[in-house]
């Protein structure tokens, strides 16, 4: 049969006032009173009530009477519990062209993404532009979005590649393109939700998008919000600090019991289920020690992480390594430290940062002084002298295997003075962009990320980065 409120309750003791906590809903099968004179109960506390009845006893009174400013506190709750948020994002129903429209805030399955992308370029553009940036820092190649409207009168989302001269329309690009560019759309709402849940976020992403991704939800718990998501990623788990977890598991009879991944006092069922491979805390419960987890690049942007990258799969130790770029170097400085203290206690950790022309010693000394005490047996420090162009340089042969010099200069190069030393270079990219025009850091590290050689490169600092990774391997 139909559902129905057999009792429905609102109680609380004002702060003022104290004692015994007012009633101002109650409510049997779709009848009963309110207080109406909240703002005067500080003054004598005896509360003035209104009669009520529901249209039909499947109402809720708090849905009914909140739309009445009235009814104080109904009114608050309501308010509250529809600014609440739930996203259960299809893929498919964002890749719709919705009619043309005005939607500020993303839809529960986001079938008014373009309708949103569109809503913030026009009124927030510094929101927009902040989603753009993270876009071109996380997914590799996307250079611009953009919500365009079609001569039908629908709105079409565009994402152009830095390699191509079209843009791609939503229903050509990938699922994990779309559900980052939702996700960014969703946490940078100008007014966040005063709760956001969100069902494994991620489904349809790269695992090395994780720990980003769960600084843009910490991120937007600081601005107000409060944010949950259930997950059953390792990768996603290992991001986050161990008092903001709960493992939540069932028991012989069906209920679902939580305990918080900071005070679990069963470490015998915490190592069980380590052992067993669930997904659990990253401080007593880290998921199982995987090939993924146990060697940690921390790159200070996108090329040196695709350099890390390329290394590692060079070196046979791809599938090992996570390599996680970050917004330059005063976001890697602030930030690998906590990434540290939450990803677990069995992974090896290298700090990769270009030297730009600083004392080495020093520079060494201050990165150092940031490692997590208990960590530093577990973290290598590696500078990069002077850019990352410098591994380059060192490397000619490299530059012709990516098709960017001929083999007459690559054979003549190391012969040339000023490229003889490469980490003496204090202006490696400016230099290697004069024999090399038309062509980004992005692409360049791309391009020449796979034909670097230990065996032929004369950069002292990337054979000290290639030793790292071997350190760490052998782990």
């Amino acid at each position: 049969g139909k559902a129905t409120v057999a009792r429905e309750q609102l109680y609380y003791s004002r702060k003022f006032i104290g004692g015994k906590p007012f009633k101002f809903i109650d409510f049997t099968n779709g009848a009963g009173s309110a207080i109406k004179n909240e703002a005067e109960l500080a003054e004598d506390g005896q509360e003035e009530r209104e009669e009520q009845r529901l249209d039909s006893p499947d109402i809720l009174a708090i849905k009914g009477l909140g739309q009445f400013q009235r009814f104080e506190a109904a009114s608050a709750i309501r308010n509250l519990i529809e600014n609440w948020h739930v996203s259960d994002f299809h893929i498919n129903a964002a890749r719709v062209s919705p009619e043309a429209g005005v939607a500020d805030h993303l839809s529960t399955e986001g079938e008014n993404l373009a309708l949103v992308a569109q809503y913030l370029y026009e009124n927030h553009r510094k929101k927009f532009d902040a989603i753009l940036d993270a876009m071109k820092r996380r997914v590799p190649g996307v250079a611009n979005v953009e919500a365009t409207e079609t001569t039908d009168g629908r709105i079409v989302l565009r994402f152009r590649d830095g390699s191509f001269r079209d843009p791609f329309i939503a229903r050509f690009v990938s699922d994990g393109t779309i559900k980052m560019f939702a996700y960014l759309v969703l946490l940078h709402d100008p007014k966040p939700r005063d709760l956001l849940c969100v069902e494994e976020p991620e489904n349809q992403l790269y695992p090395t998008l994780m720990p980003e991704l769960a600084d843009e939800f910490q991120s937007y718990a600081q601005r107000g919000g409060q944010v949950f998501v259930s997950t059953h990623s390792p990768d996603f788990l290992n991001s986050v600090e161990p008092k903001s977890l709960f493992v939540l598991t069932k028991d012989e009879w069906g209920y679902a019991n939580s305990q918080c991944g900071r005070f679990s006092a069963d470490q015998g069922a915490l190592r069980r289920r380590r052992q067993a491979g669930l997904a659990v805390a990253p401080t007593h419960v880290s998921g199982r020690r995987s090939a993924m987890n146990d060697i940690v690049v921390f790159a200070e942007e996108t090329s040196g992480r695709i350099i890390a990258e390329a290394l590692a799969h060079t070196l046979g130790i791809g599938s090992r390594t996570r390599c996680i770029e970050h917004q330059g170097k005063s976001d890697l400085e602030k930030s690998f430290p906590k990434k540290i203290r939450t990803w677990g206690r069995q992974a090896r950790f290298i700090v990769m940062r270009d030297n730009n022309g600083a004392i080495c010693v020093d520079k060494k000394a201050m990165l150092a002084q940031r490692v997590p005490a208990e960590a530093a047996d577990r973290v290598k420090i590696r500078l990069v002298l002077q850019e990352l162009e410098s591994w380059f340089i060192g490397d000619p042969h490299a530059l012709h295997e990516a098709n960017l010099i001929d083999a007459n200069l690559a054979a003549r190069w190391p012969f040339k003075a000023k490229f003889r030393k490469p980490d003496s270079i204090r202006h490696a990219k400016e230099a290697l962009h004069k024999q090399i025009e038309g062509r980004g850091q992005i692409e360049l590290a791309r391009l020449v990320g796979p034909c670097l050689r230990p065996e032929r490169n004369r950069s002292p600092s990337f054979h000290a980065f290639v030793a790292a990774l071997r350190w760490a391997a052998a782990a």
